[in-house]
């Protein structure tokens, strides 16, 4: 039986999706702005339809869990556990940052990747080589500290004017990285849990988001809750 596994991630300016097949990526689809949320199922059956396979003939999961858009996060991990269930296979989740360093990294053993989050905060993910990676909230202030502390080798971004700008004052060199361009962070992420989702790892009860800190919307949604 074929082993095809579906990937989304909705957590960041723009989504993307990557559909593979006995271990290769057959399919990937990258699209910009929040629009493109409404689209996710037609965008996913399009794919699909391409390569002749139908939604029940998935056997493999794969979602960003963030951190990034509240509302990205919720509908693509929603969709994905969703499916998960209602098809009952695996599905594995995987870090937006992460995702976004591992299309940077090239030959440099770390970076920082960062992502706006709300006012002067933003998402940050430190990752190096054989080190645990580090993801948390950096205020602007506490960027500039935080690079020079850390020798960081570059930096990236896939957020807009006000997160480029604030980088580029930055005394270190960096590259911009840019959903626009093609790169599909939910390839990436596909790459990486290959191997679990072929040992069958990974329950839809288990897959949870990771906004790093709870927005207001989701405070409403759980009044009950720190």
């Amino acid at each position: 039986m074929s082993r095809n596994y579906l990937a989304i991630d909705t957590s960041g300016r723009s989504s993307s999706i990557a559909l593979s097949i006995d271990g290769e990526i057959a399919a990937r689809d990258t699209c910009g702005g929040r629009g493109t949320l409404v689209e996710l199922p037609r965008r996913i059956e399009n794919m699909l339809g391409e390569q002749a396979i139908g939604i029940p003939a998935v056997n493999g999961l794969c979602a960003c869990a963030g951190p990034g858009s509240f509302t990205g996060i919720k509908v693509g991990l929603s969709f994905s556990r969703t499916l998960a269930q209602s098809l009952d296979v695996p599905i594995q989740t995987f870090s937006g940052l992460e995702a976004l360093y591992l299309t940077l990294k090239g030959e440099s053993d770390s970076g920082l990747i960062l992502r706006h989050c709300t006012g002067d905060e933003f998402y940050a993910g430190l990752y190096r080589t054989g080190d645990k990676a580090w993801e948390g909230i950096l205020r602007t202030h506490e960027i500039a500290v935080f690079v020079d502390e850390k020798e960081i080798p570059f930096i990236g971004t896939d957020d807009g004017a006000k997160l480029k700008s604030l980088v580029k004052s930055l005394p270190r060199p960096f590259r911009e990285y840019d959903t626009a361009q093609g790169v599909s962070t939910a390839e990436i992420g596909l790459k990486a849990a290959m191997l679990k989702l072929d040992e069958g790892d990974g329950r839809w009860i288990d897959a949870k988001a990771n906004y790093l800190r709870r927005s207001q919307a989701e405070r409403n949604l759980q009044p009950d809750q720190d």
